[in-house]
């Protein structure tokens, strides 16, 4: 949640509680959003393992054949497992959660209704922070009256101007570069962090809290009717 000028940090230390029997207390939306139950299974083939449980928007409860331990840390949203004490995540898992289904009319009407603490948080910028990122986010988003028009506008920009998607010879900023600086005014050329790093820091200047997610995808929906 920290932007630092060259990449990010978090405000907090890890603090893991325990998930009883499984059941996660975990709140990623509010509850006046509609919702779906659903069941997911979760498989991974050979040592593709990840660190942390993968999971849902509306994850209530995750189940697997094996007596693991769940736990939270509630601050960066990351479900870990331990087996016998020692860290461990399983090949296989069932996850219950509810989909959420977010209403057009209500995103574009919900701009002002944060609370002190997530606008502190989540709209932290470097005190160096190039003056020419503020203005073009000031730019970007000018005409757009909701924080859900600002953000589609900054996400288009990034289509609509020629910046690239690479993976391989990404320019590294210099010692006096910002991270993002470079990459909106001098590059152009990026991966994932390049492009969600520079969108976040331009919802921050214009005063829209958002925070910086690594490992985040849609995901390829496969449906089966077994």
């Amino acid at each position: 949640d920290v932007y630092t000028g060259k990449g990010w940090e978090s405000s907090t230390d890890k603090d893991l509680m325990d998930q009883s029997d499984g059941e996660i207390a975990l709140s990623t939306f509010e509850n006046s959003v509609e919702t779906e139950e659903m069941e997911a299974e979760v498989n991974f083939t050979g040592n593709h393992r990840l660190p942390k449980l993968v999971y849902p928007y509306g994850v209530s409860s995750i189940t697997t054949g094996e007596a693991v331990d769940f736990h939270l840390d509630e601050s960066l949203e990351g479900i870990e497992t331990t087996l016998d004490g020692e860290d461990y995540v399983p090949e296989a898992y069932e996850i219950n959660y509810e989909s959420p289904s977010f209403n057009m009319d209500t995103l574009q009407n919900n701009s002002e209704q944060d609370t002190k603490e997530i606008q502190d948080r989540y709209t932290q910028l470097p005190a160096d922070l190039p003056e020419r990122v503020e203005d073009l986010a000031a730019e970007i988003t000018e005409g757009q009256e909701t924080r859900y028009d600002k953000a589609r506008a900054i996400e288009r920009y990034f289509s609509a101007n020629g910046f690239e998607y690479q993976t391989t010879d990404i320019p590294v900023p210099e010692e006096e570069e910002d991270y993002v600086d470079q990459f909106l005014f001098e590059t152009q050329v990026g991966y994932c962090d390049n492009f969600s790093s520079a969108m976040i820091v331009l919802l921050r200047s214009e005063d829209i809290p958002a925070r910086w997610a690594k490992g985040f995808t849609s995901g390829e929906r496969v449906d089966t009717d077994v």
